[in-house]
């Protein structure tokens, strides 16, 4: 099975990052961590494949003397804006709430709209450079996992579980799709950064 590093090259780690540049600017200039970095370019319109660990290679590698993407520190955790911002004293933490008068703080929404960048003709070289090799990525995986499945090894497994658990395994499957599908909330973006207790 090939690794993502083989598939994901130089240009595409750049266009990952200039991505961002082409969100709106009431989004963009909001500190994000790399995991929301990841999760608001999928819902942005960037393949689903698209990994958190990609985001951080592309971090790391495309983006020299934060020439791309700016960096910052808050309580031991990275932040990111594109460097098309200028960089301010505000804290990424102040960003994330609107005081209203009179009523509780209101939660500032770090998304644009679902599948923006399809609608942005500025973006469509670098989704496009992005989510070629992305889905080569997935064609890939699939093809190896289908392999797999197919092996005699695989087949056996298949003959003990066929049967009463064969309702067991579809209704498994679909309830893990339809999870995937389900849209994230912001505030379950900002979580993501925290542990989760059991």
């Amino acid at each position: 099975m090939p690794t993502e590093k083989a598939t994901i090259n130089g240009q595409v780690k750049k266009s990952i990052l200039l991505l961002n540049h082409h969100i709106p600017a009431d989004k963009a200039k909001l500190w994000v961590t790399a995991t929301e970095m990841r999760d608001r370019l999928v819902h942005s319109g960037v393949h689903q494949t698209l990994t958190v660990d990609m985001v951080v290679d592309a971090l790391r590698r495309a983006n020299k003397d934060e020439t791309l993407i700016r960096k910052r520190q808050f309580h031991l955790i990275n932040y990111f804006i594109p460097s098309i911002y200028p960089d301010t004293d505000e804290l990424p933490n102040d960003q994330r709430f609107n005081n209203r008068r009179g009523g509780r703080e209101q939660r500032v929404h770090i998304n644009p709209d679902r599948n923006f960048f399809r609608e942005c003709g500025g973006a469509a070289k670098h989704l496009k450079c992005v989510n070629k090799a992305l889905e080569a990525i997935a064609t890939a995986n699939n093809t190896a996992s289908a392999n797999t499945n197919n092996s005699p090894a695989a087949n056996n497994d298949s003959d003990t579980n066929s049967g009463d658990n064969a309702d067991e395994t579809e209704q498994t499957t679909g309830d893990i799709e339809f999870e995937m599908e389900q849209p994230r909330n912001d505030e379950m973006e900002a979580e993501t950064e925290q542990p989760r207790t059991p």
